[in-house]
């Protein structure tokens, strides 16, 4: 081999090119590879004899036309040489040599492309830069190799003479500037500062208008002016000072730049005198505001390069230098975050990758603050982000926390709220094959952040936004079943509830931490007396539960215009339950309609008379209930539809199969005759009166409270002509109200009651009038026993009358002999009404203590 180095250089000039691959380096390294144990001698005679031939092709080759074609083959073999032993041994002079080699090669043809000149020089900077230092005699040889490195980059730099070949050299010196050992970090400082000053001089003569790999080497350089080496430091200062020349330089040709910061190169020269000082103080001291001043210097386009090399510092396990890392993260933030406005997501992903590795709690703080500044210039990005991560765990919670205490708490919140709204919408398309969020996720996030807002009125009104979209997800979560809200009897209001133990679900809790916000203690005790949180999950319950609920908020003066308009929408929605729980609370609401919402209200009165006509029994039951509320809430507009409400109300009584609704369209009735007159109704008054007598002995005791209510609104408003119908009405069914007195439901027995007082003006003969007038107060034993007792003396006919009616075969269904009133003895007392029939009191809304039925009434 070296025998053929030594014809490469003493062969003719003119006959050298056209046998030097076939007959000289051919025969090189077939020699080479037909070696079995490749010795030190075997590899240095290599190297020297493709050495020589390489020198003597350039001194005969002057206009370099000459193509060498064995040239990718000798590139593979050098490599190899530098890959064999691994990065555990101290170099050798093969390095050395191979080194140098290296760099003749590049300047012969054919060129080698970029990329694969990059991969070369990372294979040389893994051998040389990453072995262990060496002995003291073998010393001079890496600091040779160090320097022949250098040159071989500078090399490869100037011949490609673009700032692009520059950032790929910095991204090959990335990872051993942010190395674990001391030594590696050390040696690549040292090529760092050789490789800017070749750049500095290229860049110099070139146009360009910043240094493209400023971003990356500023995130690693930066954090190493904290290192425990002064060393390092003083190195690290001096490769700023060099970036911050060769940007200065950049800024220089942009003229429009530097009349809008007229003091710009004073600013870089004065930072530059203090990278580049001796002394260590100012280095080690004046950290944070050189971080700051630095940061303003970071060309456009390149916070993601320095964002990269940023968080890679975060994995070392040199506790300092992450910490540095995380203060230039938060001085360039604070600095130029308003201008990475549209890179905000793909720093959010940077960073949360970069948390996985974090272990140290200052560094957790620092985090926190990085991606709270983020959140204020993009915080819709920011939570999406987070929203898209693993599981929830106690560092999510605790940062969502952050976020919420933070000023951007109620924006913050505002997103999650929009976010949650689009995954119910998403739900109740069913089209949608996968949500984008996971609601659960965001329902945590929700009550992490509303857990740490601070009480501001702009919390107030964000979390009234909230208000609908939870109540839709609870009305969402009810699934598919057919909802049958039942008549809630004062008597029995929420008492089924009461038998079995109901857990609040997770969006209803979530409801209830919101009004733990809004309302004042007295309204949520009242809220949590009466299980309205757990009641909103039960199917059954739900409607009455939402009606309760709506009460309270209408109460503490909640119900805003954005409430009514977010549950107007769910009128005409495709979901029954939605459906559902905004007639609930709209039959609530119509009843004492708000100020700021009331003309909002007026085309309800028309879409509960369209609901009416619903195919599901749950929603006319519902429309029915808003009907008879609406009466005295929306008067104006109710006298305009009065007599088709009649009508269809009065249609709807009749339907025998359908009870619920039956029952609800007796009590909206009621409503109606209570609250207006029966002038200009006569046949429809006539027509209600026969027909509501019908459920005074139905099976169904919701059907003969219904009925009974309705009776006494009827006889209230029979005046004029309709007294004397309604005198002939009230002697047909006046054995059955005084049969009814004692009914085994006691909210069907005082209902009774009330009828038969409200009746008093019809019955003759007078002097049973004054027995019922009398009579107020009494329980209905009390008050069959006076009946009795004065029909037997006073007027036995009538008695006999009434024993006739109890007997006719219509009312067959009641077989209890002591519930006939002729054949009670005086001795049965009200004591036999069964405890549960017992309504329980509690405190009213306002404060005061007292029954509340009108509180809990359907």
């Amino acid at each position: 081999m070296l025998t053929y180095g030594k014809i490469a250089l003493r062969a003719p000039k003119a006959e050298l090119l056209d046998c030097v691959e076939k007959c000289i380096l051919a025969n090189i390294l077939e020699l080479f590879h037909a070696c079995r144990t490749k010795e030190l001698q075997h590899k240095l005679a290599l190297v020297n004899s493709i050495q020589e031939v390489t020198r003597a092709i350039q001194v005969v080759d002057t206009k370099q036309r000459f193509r060498l074609c064995k040239k990718p083959e000798v590139l593979n073999v050098l490599l190899d040489l530098m890959r064999e032993d691994g990065c555990d041994s101290p170099v050798s002079r093969v390095h050395l040599k191979v080194l140098r080699l290296l760099e003749q090669l590049s300047k012969l043809e054919p060129r080698v492309d970029w990329e694969k000149r990059c991969s070369q020089v990372a294979v040389c900077c893994w051998r040389v830069l990453s072995c262990p230092p060496a002995d003291t005699e073998l010393q001079p040889l890496q600091a040779s190799c160090e320097e022949a490195l250098g040159q071989l980059m500078s090399a490869f730099l100037q011949a490609e003479g673009t700032s692009r070949a520059f950032a790929d050299m910095v991204l090959v010196l990335l990872h051993q500037l942010t190395s674990r050992n001391a030594w590696q970090q050390e040696r690549a400082l040292q090529l760092c500062a050789q490789l800017l000053g070749t750049y500095e001089e290229f860049f110099k003569c070139s146009r360009e208008l910043a240094c493209s790999g400023f971003g990356s080497l500023l995130g690693v350089l930066g954090p190493l002016l904290s290192d425990s080496q002064a060393a390092s430091r003083r190195r690290a200062g001096a490769c700023l000072s060099c970036l911050l020349r060769i940007q200065a330089c950049g800024l220089a040709r942009a003229r429009r730049v530097v009349l809008q910061v007229p003091h710009l190169h004073q600013g870089i020269r004065d930072l530059c005198e203090r990278l580049d000082t001796v002394e260590d103080g100012p280095l080690r001291e004046d950290r944070a505001e050189i971080a700051k001043d630095v940061c303003q210097y970071l060309p456009q386009g390149q916070a993601r390069s320095f964002m990269d090399s940023i968080t890679k510092t975060f994995s070392c396990t040199n506790q300092q230098r992450a910490r540095a890392a995380g203060d230039w993260l938060i001085a360039f933030l604070e600095t130029r975050g308003n201008e990475i406005y549209p890179e905000v997501p793909e720093f959010m992903k940077i960073l949360w990758e970069a948390r996985r590795t974090v272990q140290q709690s200052p560094l957790k703080d620092l985090f926190f603050k990085a991606l709270c500044l983020l959140a204020g210039f993009r915080s819709q990005a920011v939570v999406d982000t987070l929203l898209q991560t693993e599981s929830p765990s106690e560092r999510d919670e605790q940062l969502w926390r952050s976020l919420g205490s933070s000023d951007l708490g109620p924006k913050v919140l505002y997103h999650l709220i929009w976010r949650l709204n689009e995954a119910s919408e998403a739900r109740c398309r069913l089209t949608v094959a996968a949500q984008p969020l996971d609601p659960f996720k965001l329902l945590c996030a929700i009550c992490e952040v509303m857990s740490a807002l601070l009480t501001t009125k702009e919390t107030r009104d964000v979390l009234l936004c909230l208000l609908p979209v939870l109540l839709k997800w609870v009305s969402i979560e009810l699934g598919t079943l057919v909802l049958f809200p039942p008549l809630s009897l004062p008597a029995e209001i929420f008492k089924e509830t009461e038998e079995e133990e109901l857990v609040c679900g997770p969006y209803s809790a979530a409801l209830e931490q919101v009004l733990g916000r809004l309302l004042d203690e007295r309204w949520q005790r009242v809220l949590w007396n009466h299980r309205v949180w757990p009641s909103l999950d039960v199917p059954q319950w739900h409607c009455n539960a939402v009606q309760l609920l709506t009460r309270v908020l209408l109460r503490a003066q909640l119900v805003s215009r954005l409430l009514i308009n977010s549950f107007m929408l769910w009128l005409h929605s495709p979901s029954q339950n939605l459906q559902l729980t905004a007639l609930a609370f709209f039959a609530e609401v119509v009843k004492d309609p708000p100020a700021e919402g009331k003309h909002l209200l007026k085309p309800l009165v028309w879409v509960f008379l369209e609901k009416l006509k619903s195919p599901s029994r749950a929603v006319k039951q519902m429309a029915a209930r808003g009907l008879g509320r609406a009466v005295s809430g929306l008067p104006k507009k109710f006298r305009r539809h009065k007599r088709n409400i009649m009508e269809a109300l009065g249609r709807e009584m009749e339907k025998v199969d359908c009870p619920g609704v039956a029952a609800e369209s007796m009590l909206a009735l009621e409503e109606i005759f209570a609250n207006q007159t029966a002038k200009g109704s006569g046949m429809a008054f006539k027509s209600i009166a026969r027909s509501t007598r019908k459920f005074f002995d139905a099976e169904q005791k919701e059907l003969r409270f219904a009925a009974f209510h309705l009776y006494a609104a009827l006889a209230a408003g029979a005046k004029g002509d309709l007294t004397t119908f309604f005198r002939a009405e009230v002697e047909q069914t006046l054995g059955r109200l005084f049969l009814h007195l004692q009914d085994p439901s006691y909210a069907v027995s005082t209902a009774c009651k009330t009828a038969l007082y409200s009746c008093a003006p019809f019955v003759e003969p007078k002097g049973l009038q004054v027995v019922v007038m009398n009579s107020i107060g009494c329980s209905g034993a009390e008050l069959q026993r006076d009946v009795y007792s004065y029909l037997e003396t006073a007027a036995p006919e009538l008695l006999k009358k009434l024993k006739h009616q109890q007997e006719s075969p219509q009312e067959t269904r009641f077989t209890d002999a002591t519930l006939h009133v002729l054949e009670a003895s005086v001795e049965h007392q009200e004591s036999t009404t069964h405890a549960e029939d017992i309504p329980e009191h509690a405190e009213d809304l306002s404060g005061d203590t007292e029954d509340i039925p009108e509180l809990l009434e359907a």
